[in-house]
């Protein structure tokens, strides 16, 4: 079973250049809507057992310009150690800044 966990860390926005803390949609295999910061050790509610090292898919959309991006979570020994942004496109291409 996998579901989505939420992971907070400080990044900056490939789209705006914006830095600050970020919630991080995670999509970690390990059963449960966790909250995670970096450094913590992910949490398994399965009965799968978990790799020690693999990079995981996080979702987010930024705060101040409104639009998404895909970050690259790498796991190491079951801990959560870095993230990085991805490659893939985001889906939000002209939202409706807030004012």
């Amino acid at each position: 079973m996998a579901s989505y966990d939420f992971l907070t860390a400080y990044c900056t926005c490939p789209r705006c250049r914006t830095s600050g803390t970020f919630e991080i949609e995670a999509f970690f295999p390990s059963g449960g809507l966790f909250e995670y910061n970096l450094g913590d050790e992910l949490i398994n509610q399965t009965k799968i057992k978990l790799k020690e090292n693999f990079i995981a898919e996080g979702y987010t959309i930024c705060p101040y310009c409104d639009k998404d991006f895909f970050i690259n979570i790498q796991v190491r020994n079951k801990t959560i150690y870095a993230i990085n942004i991805s490659d893939k496109k985001g889906y939000i291409d002209n939202p409706a800044k807030k004012h």
